[in-house]
């Protein structure tokens, strides 16, 4: 049986996000993604509930005025 994951994209491509989904299911996870296209859909998602595994594309430009480094609940940090 898969091991569950809850995954947030911080992604502006659909494709990509896609990519990276099919790549942790090939891996052996049931993937229960949700995909945020903004800083301000990030937040959003990292406050209304826990995450496994946070992936952003950094290079998005309203990204980049996030900090580098932010500590959000129970041990979850986003690093470029």
């Amino acid at each position: 049986m898969p091991a569950p994951l809850r995954l947030l994209l911080i992604e502006d491509s659909a494709r990509d996000a896609a990519l990276l989904v099919r790549m942790l299911q090939r891996a052996g996870y049931a993937v229960d993604a949700e995909q945020v296209e903004t800083a301000e859909g990030a937040r959003a998602a990292l406050d209304r509930q826990e995450w496994d595994l946070v992936i952003a594309d950094h290079t998005m430009p309203p990204l980049a005025l996030m900090p580098h480094s932010r500590c959000y609940g129970s041990g979850v940090s986003i690093c470029p």
